[in-house]
């Protein structure tokens, strides 16, 4: 947490001690109302939210505005030098995190385009027809992105972080389905495919999904989705 989220505490440290030095308990309010969640992440099971890595860190988004936002609820404050500070923390903010370690993403630039047209509707339906005729497709996995837009609809044995799954269940294993995705979890699903012997290769028409099958897919319903990519 010391080493790849100074974007956080470094900018709250700071307005900490500008509240100090002007003796606003104001300003001190939006800082100190993220300790409880710190103190909480420091107790944390899970390595993402002990690291407070990615959304984890949901609560901070609240206390760098805060400069701002504290004017909301205190117009008398003063403006100027609740702007100036907010100015000073969204640099730090900013250039602490361009050169900070272990994010999730370091190409957030490349997500920045519009998706196209029907593509959120698309997977969305494609997703339904898919776990309605999973039954053909055998014993099937999923990776995260998959299991988070359809929560609750996949066991343990389909779904399992950062496919972490056993030698044995991959050996049984017939489908996976997965986001295209260019890095994470690259090499994991490659093994996977290969172990499994998941040869045939389909993309989802309009979606980002890639299904891959042990045998080549003859549900009707599923090869109105699929267009095969590959054979191996």
């Amino acid at each position: 947490m010391l080493v790849d989220r100074s974007y956080l505490y470094v900018p709250l440290g700071l307005m900490l001690l500008v509240a100090r030095r002007h003796r606003s308990a104001l300003l001190a309010l939006g800082p100190l109302a993220c300790v409880p969640w710190t103190l909480l992440a420091l107790v944390a099971v899970s390595g993402l939210a002990g690291g407070l890595t990615s959304y984890y860190a949901f609560p901070f988004m609240a206390a760098m505005a805060w400069p701002a936002l504290s004017l909301a609820i205190e117009p008398t404050a003063p403006r100027p030098a609740h702007m100036r500070l907010q100015a000073l923390v969204a640099v730090l903010s900013i250039g602490l995190f361009a050169v900070s370690g272990n994010k999730n993403d370091y190409r957030p630039w490349s997500h920045l385009t519009p998706l196209p047209p029907g593509r959120i509707a698309d997977t969305e339906a494609a997703l339904d027809v898919l776990t309605a005729h999973r039954a053909s497709l055998g014993k099937i996995i999923v990776d995260d992105p998959v299991g988070s837009l359809r929560a609750g609809a996949f066991s343990a044995s389909e779904l399992r972080y950062g496919l972490d799954f056993t030698d044995s269940e991959i050996a049984g294993t017939d489908a996976l389905l997965f986001f295209e995705q260019r890095e994470w979890l690259r090499s994991e699903r490659a093994a996977l495919i290969k172990s499994a012997h998941l040869d045939w290769s389909y993309t989802i028409r309009g979606t980002s999904l890639i299904l891959r099958s042990r045998n080549e897919v003859t549900d009707p319903a599923l090869r109105a989705l699929l267009t095969p990519s590959q054979t191996s």
